[in-house]
């Protein structure tokens, strides 16, 4: 009888161990996964500057990787949870093959890397220096119109690849009409740099992180106008018809336009 019951022990061993097996195999098998559009991110980018070098253009550069895993982790398996960096360090003016590295989570390992390495281009290092133009955004109201007395700094050095800052037209801060006051304030805002066609240059560094605005919302009048002309032209100027408006338009604080 007690042989028996050890019998039936290890054939139960046996058969929870061929269970296991089975459902590790089966129904979480170790499978491949292609991911693509990876982002791949630039490092030491900084040291560049240092041997008057910056990347060409604002190119994003990405990457396909093939993974292998169990298949419960590949399901849940996100691009952002794949890290691939190109490190810069050391290339030099020109055309540049920069290989890639590439960090998983764990229990995920890497079966192929089909973007081994990234083309870079390195141009000369150039600056400017712009004065800072402040851009007023969206609809103040009836009467009422934004301005602003001055900005610190007045004027910003933009540095970037030479092809990038020829294309530099005007560096800008945005105020935002909502969000002034009908008093004077300091407002600090990011500076961005724009080309004549209007368009958001990216790729550059601005020597300021931050622009300070004084600005204020006034109020607006239309006021009559009345102008009391003395004297006679002189007359090389003949029989001038002088046109002066009716009317016109001042700014200031609701109390000083009553």
């Amino acid at each position: 009888m007690l042989k028996n019951k050890s019998v039936v022990k290890m054939i139960s061993v046996v058969l929870a161990i061929v269970l296991w097996a089975y459902v590790i195999g089966e129904v979480n098998p170790t499978v491949k996964k292609t991911v693509s559009d990876i982002p791949v991110e630039l490092t030491n980018t900084e040291t560049l500057a240092d041997r008057d070098l910056a990347l060409q253009g604002d190119e994003e550069y990405f990457a396909t990787v093939v993974v292998e895993g169990a298949r419960s982790e590949l399901n849940e398996l996100r691009v952002a949870d794949i890290h691939i960096t190109a490190d810069m360090y050391g290339y030099e003016l020109g055309e540049n093959h920069v290989s890639l590295d590439v960090t998983l989570p764990d229990g995920i390992s890497l079966e192929e890397l089909k973007t081994p390495e990234i083309t870079v281009t390195l141009e000369r290092l150039e600056e400017k220096s712009l004065p800072v133009t402040v851009v007023f955004a969206g609809e103040p109201g009836e009467n009422l119109e934004p301005s602003y007395s001055y900005t610190v700094p007045a004027e910003v050095e933009v540095r970037g690849a030479e092809s990038v800052i020829a294309k530099v037209a005007e560096v800008r801060v945005q105020l935002d009409v909502n969000d002034l006051s009908e008093t004077w304030e300091i407002y600090s805002e990011v500076p961005t740099a724009w080309s004549k066609e209007g368009k958001l240059v990216k790729n550059v560094t601005i020597s300021a992180q931050s622009v300070e605005v004084e600005a204020v919302m006034f109020h607006t009048k239309q006021v009559p106008l009345e102008l009391k002309v003395t004297g006679t032209p002189d007359d090389k100027y003949g029989d001038a018809d002088i046109a002066i408006p009716k009317e016109v338009v001042v700014k200031g604080s609701a109390y000083t336009l009553e």
